[in-house]
């Protein structure tokens, strides 16, 4: 069961990825944030840490883009998507796992991130074959070493306001359809009420209700005992008075 839920989720997070990419190629205002709902969608296996279905998703979804959109999909295919993958396996793998420095682990993952965005944003400029140098938006000469650095300060932001998100959707996704009920956890480590927990409310609950559909809570059963109780009563003051 836990591995067909895999499987299922990783097919929607590909065919959502396919429907984001393949719209953002006809709306080219809105296709940044498109692309990061396509990059969510790759997340979605993320949620229930199941690594291998975002992998699965990002190739299947990448193939697919391709052959429809073609050069339109490689911002998704170099960057948004493999993005999602990496920093998961950096914010909530390696910074967990790995037994080093807390400022070391930090300062490894913020190298690798600027690292993968620079290679990335420059494939993605040159495989579209760009002309950097001839753009003049605003009055600025567009050449190659200021779109990088837009492009860092750019990403600067989009980092932790995409892991903001991913986190808070992990949460969502794990409380309405998570897979694994009985140790479900959100992907900020917070932990959901386990199948347990839930089926002692439920006893707790239904315990207070009788065969005849009439609920006794505790008062209910205190008054039955000083019911139960009242004709003794009754009696050893009768007696009482007798003597």
């Amino acid at each position: 069961m836990r591995r067909s839920y895999k499987i299922a989720l990783a097919a929607v997070s590909c065919a959502l990825a396919v429907i984001a990419v393949v719209a953002q190629a006809y709306v080219s205002a809105a296709s940044i944030a498109i692309n990061v709902i396509a990059a969510l969608a790759i997340s979605l296996p993320l949620t229930q840490k199941s690594v291998g279905g975002a992998v699965f998703s990002y190739v299947a979804s990448g193939v697919i883009c391709f052959l429809i959109v073609n050069v339109k999909a490689l911002p998704f295919i170099l960057f948004y998507a493999p993005y999602s993958i990496i920093q998961y396996a950096l914010d909530f793998v390696f910074y967990k796992k790995v037994r080093l420095p807390k400022w070391c682990k930090i300062a490894m993952i913020t190298v690798f991130k600027l690292g993968f965005f620079s290679a990335a944003f420059y494939g993605c400029l040159t495989l579209m074959k760009i002309v950097i140098a001839d753009i003049d938006l605003f009055g600025v000469d567009w050449t190659l070493p200021l779109f990088m650095l837009v492009g860092l300060a750019c990403f600067c932001v989009y980092d932790p306001l995409y892991r903001l998100v991913f986190v808070n959707m992990g949460r969502i996704v794990t409380k309405y359809v998570g897979g694994d009920r009985r140790s479900r956890t959100s992907v900020g480590g917070d932990d959901v009420k386990s199948e347990a927990k839930i089926e002692k409310v439920e006893g707790d609950v239904f315990d207070g209700f009788g065969e005849n559909g009439g609920r006794k809570d505790a008062d209910g059963e205190n008054d039955d005992k000083d019911e139960a109780s009242a004709p003794e009563n009754v009696d050893g003051k009768e007696k009482e008075k007798r003597v």
